[in-house]
């Protein structure tokens, strides 16, 4: 007998039966179904467990390097781009 198995077979063991009446949720169920397909990737709870492709990690490498990120809008832009957002939506009506 494995010691997982034997871990697992204690938990159940000492797990109350009001406890064990509580049905699963529906992401877990959703994970134990993940979890039986072959070639499915779980996006749910946990690590993923492989590495992120190379052009993924150095494209993010490279807006970190060009400060690209939220914080790097000023509040000027962000008005300047909302008022010409609003303008076009504006022109949009009277169309």
């Amino acid at each position: 007998m494995s010691i997982a198995k034997t871990v697992k077979e204690r938990s159940v063991a000492r797990t109350s039966d009001r406890v064990r009446s509580v049905p699963w949720s529906p992401i877990r169920h959703m994970m134990g179904l993940a979890a039986s397909m072959p070639d499915v990737i779980s996006l749910t709870v946990g690590q993923p467990d492989y590495d992120t492709p190379r052009h993924i990690v150095e494209a993010c490498k490279a807006a970190l390097d060009a400060r690209l990120c939220y914080g790097s809008v000023s509040m000027e832009k962000l008005a300047e781009s909302i008022e010409r957002i609003h303008r076009g939506l504006r022109a949009l009506q009277k169309s």
